[in-house]
């Protein structure tokens, strides 16, 4: 058996009637979603239901899978203990979604769980399932920082296991649209938001899965759609199927977007292997960019390759450009599959020359920064680097910063921080030091002293 079929559903706690008091009545098509796939599941009879919610425990860098044999929680938050829940975990299927996944390397699994608690996320779309099917299983994942092509793997990852086993199980995206549609909504309107929910709907109502795959991550942060990531795991439990889509309904009640659809795996469509077009592509992508790096650029790809095949720190070649073998500080940014995976830099010179300090930085940018996971040496195809060599440190004033222009270092005894310059999120002078020093972990009330350098970027 497999995936029987795959839903994407919100999880307004205002759709449950106890909860709503009459407010359910203002989302019809959320309430028909509900019923309709109470009642399919029903005939599906599932022996598991696995369901992604964007309100479980997190990592930026680890999809959690809940532990434990029993799963338990209430709808206290919202005023009612009432509604409670209590179910089996279906720790076979859960335990061969996270072998498959360490086999890949890939970073999922029960490991680091603290708060088990059930999330609304989850109690809201089996509450109306409970209404018409209660004989099932439940794997319960939350969502991760990892990209959405990542998720879009672990879906592939949980179809290879439900198949492994033989379970008859189906898939829930819990999650809701944007959150900024109305002025009075949660976080007040912002044009984002009704974008993405347009792009969103007409996507997936067409079966385009490239095209909410491809949406900018910077986008849908500022739309502030808490599901993306659950829909990109939904869409990779039917990579390389065509599916027989229904669609419920969309609404925008609250301020809040909620879409719901049902997913139904037919033949097989080698133009919907998404995870083999993605890399395909991404791999040209790199190819190409690489082929007109900067001489600076190849030694960062030259140093991490001879270190992830054989182990070894190459020297700085002969031919390298003059400037680049006298001393000099730097920063290395990594991008895997175009998107950073890494940075590490020196604003003094801690090596004989700027290009052993760019093998240095680049390594460990690769390799050791702790917001990311070590990139492998099956990963290289999709390297990419940028080097930002530093120029004229120099003592300043407040008054003297532009986070346009010029990199910040704050510091305050030994504590010190450093931004470079030009990044996309900081936009006045204030953010930058706020970000600085909390980077440093310097208290608000400090008395900090200010340096500032500019770079030469080198792609």
């Amino acid at each position: 058996m497999s995936i029987l079929a795959s839903y994407l559903l919100p999880h307004p706690p205002l759709a449950i009637p106890e909860i709503g008091k009459g407010k359910e009545a203002m989302l019809p098509s959320v309430l028909e979603a509900f019923r309709s796939v109470g009642r399919e599941i029903a005939s599906l009879a599932p022996d598991t239901i696995i369901i992604a919610t964007p309100h479980a425990e997190s990592y930026s860098d680890y999809i959690q899978l809940s532990d434990g044999e029993v799963g338990i929680g209430s709808m206290h938050d919202f005023g009612h203990r009432e509604i409670n829940y209590r179910f089996l975990y279906d720790r076979e299927l859960s335990d061969a979604i996270s072998s498959i996944a360490s086999l890949r390397g890939f970073p999922a699994g029960s490991e680091g769980g603290e708060d088990m608690a059930l999330d609304h996320g989850t109690m809201v779309p089996l509450y109306f399932i409970n209404q018409h099917y209660t004989s099932y299983k439940v794997v319960r994942m939350g969502l991760s920082g990892l990209s959405s092509m990542d998720h879009y793997h672990m879906g592939m990852i949980i179809r290879e296991a439900v198949e492994r086993l033989g379970r008859k199980a189906v898939f829930i995206a819990s999650g809701d649209l944007s959150h900024v549609l109305k002025d009075d909504g949660p976080y007040g309107r912002d044009p984002s938001g009704e974008q993405y929910d347009q792009i969103l709907v007409n996507s997936l109502k067409q079966g385009d899965f490239a095209r909410v795959l491809d949406l900018d991550p910077a986008f849908v942060r500022k739309a502030k759609v808490c599901g993306h990531r659950a829909f990109a795991v939904l869409m990779g439990t039917l990579d390389g199927k065509k599916p027989d889509i229904r669609f419920y309904g969309y609404e925008n009640a609250f301020g809040i977007g909620y879409a719901s659809f049902a997913f139904h795996p037919k033949e097989e469509d080698p133009s919907r292997n998404f995870m083999a077009i993605y890399l395909k592509d991404e791999k040209e992508k790199a190819a190409r960019k690489n082929a007109k790096a900067s001489p600076y650029v190849r030694l960062c790809l030259e140093a991490l390759r001879k270190y992830l095949t054989e182990g070894k720190i190459i020297r700085v070649p002969a031919d390298f450009p003059p400037e680049g073998k006298s001393k000099g500080s730097c920063f290395v940014t990594v991008y895997l599959h175009d998107q950073p995976h890494g940075c590490i830099g020196t604003i003094q010179p801690t090596k004989r020359s700027l290009g052993e300090e760019i093998i240095a930085n680049a390594i460990e940018a690769a390799t050791d920064d702790p917001r990311y996971l070590p990139i492998k040496a099956d990963d290289l195809d999709y390297v990419t680097f940028k080097v930002d060599a530093v120029r004229e440190l120099e003592d300043c004033l407040e008054s003297d910063l532009n986070p346009k222009r010029y990199g910040l270092v704050v510091s305050y005894g030994p504590r010190r921080g450093v931004l470079l310059p030009n990044l996309p999120e900081i936009e006045d002078v204030q953010s930058q030091i706020e970000v600085a020093r909390e980077k440093a972990g310097i208290a608000k009330s400090a008395h900090l002293t200010f340096q500032r350098f500019k770079i030469t970027t080198y792609r």
